[in-house]
């Protein structure tokens, strides 16, 4: 018995079930660096909206233009696979999106630490060592750390002071 009033026979619970299925799916068939550089990217553009000094439409044509590039080198190296045998022993696609990835992170923590939360200093330490930063990359990340220090010495010193001293 069917109960649904659309005319194709199909009830919008049905739809939605088909849909879900097919975002699953293909998810599920995206490369993992892809994956991981989508919900980073997500990320930086929900941490853009606590980072005045950040335009979100300029990061929106960034992460459209960098999807653009990791799909072409996807595709023409998969293409370049299948035509003509060609293995170099890593996916070049791969390298791509996990360079973007990197870029992402140091976005993110960019975004967070604009926004006045303390970013652990290890993690600062790693990104500042990554390879493939740009000179202007690094040094925010040495800038962010700089800041760091100078607050956690002021509230050191604020701590010490005479008028604490008696709490």
């Amino acid at each position: 018995m069917h109960t649904s009033s659309d005319p194709g026979g199909l009830s919008v619970l049905t739809g939605i079930k088909w849909l879900v299925a097919f975002l699953a799916s293909a998810w599920l068939s995206i490369d993992t660096g892809l994956q991981s550089l989508a919900v980073l990217s997500l990320a930086d553009v929900v941490s853009t909206f606590f980072n005045a000094k950040r335009s979100l439409s300029a990061v929106i044509k960034r992460l459209a233009m960098m999807f653009l590039l990791v799909g072409v080198v996807h595709y023409v190296f998969a293409i370049a696979k299948l035509n003509t045998g060609l293995n170099i022993g890593f996916d070049i696609g791969a390298v791509v999106a996990f360079y973007y990835i990197l870029a992402e992170i140091i976005a993110i923590v960019r975004n967070c630490a604009a926004a006045g939360l303390p970013i652990p200093p290890k993690l600062l330490d790693i990104l500042a060592k990554a390879e493939g930063l740009t000179g202007a990359d690094r040094q925010e990340i040495v800038g962010i750390q700089l800041n760091q220090d100078e607050n956690s010495v002021n509230l050191k010193l604020k701590l010490k002071s005479p008028e604490n001293e008696g709490k």
